[in-house]
């Protein structure tokens, strides 16, 4: 008897990833654009070569997500949708990575989390917002896919598509370098054997990224002078709380449509 190899998307998350997808496209033109999604906006508008002296300008700033939104500025336009279309393509693609690390992890029904991951209310925010937050996580996501594939079977292209993820990831969002670093104390707990190959994939990755941050000379701003007071002490929990819960973002989403309304 012969046995078929299963799809890599079923038809429910076919079906949900189409209606989720045709809802975030419906949405990203219909909220006011807030001053951090301008400010990308303008960076994002000029030269190729305008881009990165941008990105190099800003405390923390990396290229790659200004890239993406200069892309979409060459195809689309200067608009609020362009400017957040590459946020809602990673949402989709993000959603993907956690139906197959459902399904790697024995789930019966892996599309019950992409459910719950589509509609928690920072991960929605960021799918709507025309910054490189949304794609950042759709890089670490995989790249958790393609570690736990690793674990299974260490072939080079695997350790090659990790590599190359890490750096896309670093040149997104540098504090993706967290997942690098909970990834290295797995692998040295519990699979030794792995430790030396993810090891120098993770230092080649990083080494990648190096020249970046001595390129960048803003990279040596004080957090405190960028976000003031607030981005450190006490007093930024209370902020914590408001961006992971979506509070302000997503009230708009569902209540105020109408009174935030871009004209593109």
């Amino acid at each position: 008897m012969s046995t078929r190899p299963r799809p890599l998307m079923g038809y429910p998350l076919r079906l949900f990833l189409a209606a989720y997808g045709a809802a975030l496209l419906w949405l990203l033109p219909k909220l006011s654009l807030w001053l951090d999604e301008i400010l990308d906006m303008m960076g994002s508008s000029r030269q190729l070569s305008g881009v990165i002296e941008w990105a190099a300008i800003n405390p923390g700033g990396v290229p790659l997500g200004y890239l993406a939104h200069w892309a979409s500025f060459q195809v689309l336009g200067m608009s609020a949708f362009s400017v957040r279309l590459p946020s809602a393509i990673a949402s989709v693609a993000a959603c993907a990575g956690i139906f197959v690390v459902g399904r790697r992890a024995g789930l019966r029904a892996p599309v019950l989390p992409v459910v719950v991951f589509a509609l928690l209310p920072l991960q929605f925010r960021y799918a709507l917002e025309g910054r490189p937050y949304a794609i950042a996580l759709a890089i670490s996501v995989w790249t958790i896919v393609v570690f736990d594939q690793i674990l299974e079977q260490p072939g080079t292209g695997r350790l090659m598509l990790y590599g190359v993820l890490a750096v896309a990831g670093l040149y997104v969002q540098p504090y993706s370098v967290f997942i690098l670093v909970a990834q290295g104390i797995w692998i040295l707990v519990s699979q030794r054997d792995l430790l030396m190959k993810i090891a120098s994939t993770q230092a080649a990755a990083v080494a990648v990224f190096i020249p970046w941050v001595l390129y960048a000379g803003a990279w040596s701003t004080p957090l405190s002078i960028v976000e003031g007071d607030q981005a450190t002490g006490w007093r930024s929990l209370g902020l914590i709380a408001h961006e992971i819960t979506g509070t302000k973002w997503n009230g708009w989403v569902f209540f105020g449509l109408k009174n935030h309304r871009v004209k593109a």
